[in-house]
């Protein structure tokens, strides 16, 4: 059975296939009918109910998709999950959940198979949707946030070289000690040491020349600038809502075009690649352009056994504009650079959007 489980998903060859047969066969987990027909139920989208082999069919059944929506909801975007961390994030960012999670929870039932809400339960859920846009706008993606992220990034980057970062992932043993603590053993390696891990003859950690020894130097002021609030200043941004626009953007900065058409804008001829990075990001309410509501399961007073859908082509309540927006953001790598960057950014922009 497992055999056939592996192979109707897809997963004999793959990684997480072997690690879960190793599993299995160590006796590190349980193999129930539970977890079968759970595990068969998500793979529906992927394989026909025709595909499915004879061994499975009895645990293939449209009445446990529910089980699936509970903790990671991929049809509405509504599962306790959110509702844990959209309250843990509120709590320690000094706000306030402006929606009810424990109503939303209590007045659930399962319809058809799937997790449904009372109709009245509309303006919490669309509140529920608004307090996950104003978290990733004004925490997850907040101007200081980036800017440390950034930062760390490139610190790690530096150090990559010299300590093998980024090879750990493939080395279980070292991988499991990789924490936070990576930007200690940065910060600290002046006074402490630090070992090359380049297997070069000549230790790079005792030769000052050596690029490795430079790159920690590099390394280790960054992770100090952090600690003492030196960072990259936000040069320029620009809230905007043309698809478009950010589409033509993310493929330029995906070809790393981006800093160069900056640069072509650049009237000091000073500026260098390095001295700036360049942000785009999309904030939505759950579903991209779309409004998450439309998706979301309702039943009625009346009939609480049917499932009740919203048309879509039926106006919703509560809109209060777009449910997406794009943003560009332009961080200066060194204050002096700041005004020199706004200015190029800001030059760039107006001749992609002359009638802005």
């Amino acid at each position: 059975m497992l055999d056939d489980l592996l192979r109707y998903l897809g997963l004999q060859e793959d990684a997480d296939g072997l690690m879960w047969l190793k599993s299995k066969q160590n006796g590190d987990i349980p193999f129930s009918p539970g977890l079968v027909k759970a595990v068969i139920d998500s793979g529906k989208g992927l394989r026909a109910q025709a595909d499915v082999p004879a061994s499975l069919k009895r645990y293939a059944s449209p009445e446990v998709r529910f089980l699936f929506q509970i903790v990671a909801n991929d049809d509405t975007g509504i599962d306790v999950d959110r509702f844990d961390y959209f309250r843990r994030d509120t709590y320690n960012a000094g706000a306030q959940t402006a929606y009810n999670p424990m109503r939303l929870v209590n007045s659930a039932r399962i319809v058809e198979g799937q997790i449904a809400f009372p109709e009245k339960e509309f303006p919490n859920l669309r509140l529920m949707f608004q307090t996950r846009f104003n978290l990733f706008k004004h925490v997850y993606t907040h101007r200081v946030s980036e800017a440390i992220n950034l930062m760390v990034v490139d610190a790690l980057l530096k150090a990559d070289g010299a300590l093998r970062i980024s090879s750990m992932v493939h080395n279980p043993a070292m991988y499991v000690h990789l924490t936070d603590g990576i930007l200690d053993q940065i910060a600290a390696s002046a006074a402490h040491g630090w070992r090359c891990m380049c297997g070069d003859p000549e230790p790079c950690d005792k030769n000052s020349e050596s690029e490795h020894f430079k790159s920690m130097a590099q390394a280790r002021g960054l992770v100090e600038r952090i600690r003492k609030r030196d960072l990259y200043q936000l040069a320029f941004e620009k809230v905007f809502y043309n698809r478009t626009l950010y589409r033509d953007l993310t493929r330029a900065a995906k070809e790393d075009g981006l800093k160069n058409q900056i640069l072509e804008k650049d009237s000091t001829e000073k500026l260098r690649r390095d001295d700036f990075h360049v942000d785009l990001a999309s904030i939505h309410h759950g579903d991209k352009e779309n409004d998450p509501m439309v998706k979301v399961l309702f039943f009625s007073k009346d009939k609480p056994d049917k499932l009740l859908l919203l048309p879509r082509d039926t106006p919703l309540p509560d809109l209060d504009g777009p449910f997406i927006e794009y943003r560009l953001r332009v961080y200066a790598r060194n204050r002096e650079h700041t005004k020199d960057i706004h200015a190029a950014a800001k030059a760039w922009l107006k001749s992609l959007t002359p009638g802005n």
